[in-house]
């Protein structure tokens, strides 16, 4: 699915935002296509011609590396660096893409139908392939869409698009804290061209799993827990830093709250009071009660969102949490180093290798993120 929405800077630092739109179209040219038009019907604005994807083909994460941030090494360095030890990290990003995860993620099948299919317990006994199973439940178009999807998220990438964010300034050994994020080079120039048809300029890219922590921005210690469709992300803010950062996964599509909860209980820091958690609406009560339940003396909340509530029954609230904290970020409204993101374009030849410079004023962001993209405008920032 792609999402998007409109948002723009407010008074006082609030966020304003539109309500979200989706399109369900899997080429990538025809998705931006089907939510730009639906945002300039919704805004009855002209829209901006640059754009930020919040990607869940995007992975993010927290990484040791002897590179002081008060004396960082040349750009070329840093990536030959973090590229060394974030291969094995990206490759462990395909596991995400099972035939049942897309399928649940269209919405062909529901996590109860995709837990029977994957066991046999529709049956009684496996007897066929969890692929013929599939084929078998849902109609040959469905099939064919999310093997095509499938084909085209796990392909082999021969080159990563990295970024970096330094954390804390303490250091252990001369090893410092960095986060750091990685996409496929091939998917990324996709996406590229697939905005670039339609006159729009990608900017950044920002892994989706964590994209939320601007929304407890100014905290100075909490944990924040992601759910997800296939994994949960577990991010412990400590004196305002990004401190630790833990994962897991999501069996058939749908997190466990009480195994959310004892990693929740292993994981946090015991001087940390508040846990904001970021889920499905259908899920958040169970999960916060599961996580009360083991940790008496912390306190649950969920992550608050500043899209009106028809808004959050239209879109599930972990894409919006994702949009409007990356909205916060890339509008400058947060300040926080908790988020990293990639350039969305590759690096750019030097000058008199190509005269003609770009026009990078950038007059409003667009964020769109697909097979959990989500989207959203910077219309106009106000002070």
């Amino acid at each position: 699915m792609t999402y998007g929405m409109v948002a723009q800077s407010g008074p006082k630092g609030s966020l304003i935002c539109s309500a979200p739109v989706m399109s369900s179209a899997v080429d990538f040219a025809t998705a931006v296509g089907d939510v730009l038009q639906e945002l300039r019907s919704q805004t009855k604005k002209s829209l901006p011609k640059s754009a930020v994807l919040v990607a869940s083909w995007a992975v993010s994460e927290l990484l040791v590396l002897p590179v002081d941030p008060s004396t960082p090494r040349p750009r070329s360095q840093m990536n030959e660096l973090v590229r060394w030890e974030f291969e094995e990290v990206y490759a462990q990003q395909s596991d995400l893409w099972s035939l049942g995860a897309l399928m649940q993620g269209k919405g062909y099948v529901s996590p109860q139908q995709r837990r029977e299919l994957e066991t046999g317990e529709s049956s009684g006994h496996r007897r066929v392939s969890v692929a013929d199973a599939y084929r078998k439940t849902v109609s040959t178009d469905q099939f064919e869409e999310c093997l095509s999807l499938q084909e085209r998220l796990m392909a082999t990438e021969d080159e990563l698009a990295l970024g970096w964010a330094a954390q804390s300034p303490t250091h252990e050994n001369g090893r410092f804290a960095w986060l750091c994020a990685g996409a496929g080079s091939q998917t990324r120039s996709q996406w590229v061209k697939a905005l670039k048809k339609h006159r729009v300029t990608c900017s950044w890219i920002y892994p989706q799993m964590g994209a939320s922590l601007p929304l407890i921005d100014g905290l100075s210690d909490a944990l924040m827990v992601d759910i997800r469709q296939e994994q949960f992300g577990l991010f412990q803010m400590i004196n305002g830093q990004l401190d630790s950062v833990s994962t897991g996964p999501c069996l058939y599509g749908q997190a466990e709250p009480d195994t959310v909860a004892l990693a929740v209980a292993k994981f946090m820091n015991p001087d940390i009071r508040v846990v904001h958690v970021s889920a499905p609406m259908e899920q958040f009560e169970q999960i916060s009660e599961a996580i009360s339940k083991m940790l008496k003396t912390v306190q649950v909340k969920s992550v608050v969102l500043s899209s009106p509530e028809a808004s959050q029954k239209q879109c599930p609230r972990p894409v919006l949490a994702s949009l409007e904290g990356v909205a916060r970020h890339a509008l400058k409204l947060s300040q926080t180093n908790a988020v990293v993101r990639i350039e969305g374009q590759p690096p750019r030849p030097a000058l008199w290798k190509n005269p003609s410079v770009w026009p990078w004023a950038i007059i409003a962001l667009l964020i769109i993120s697909l097979t959990s993209v989500e989207v959203y405008t910077r219309i106009e920032a106000r002070a």
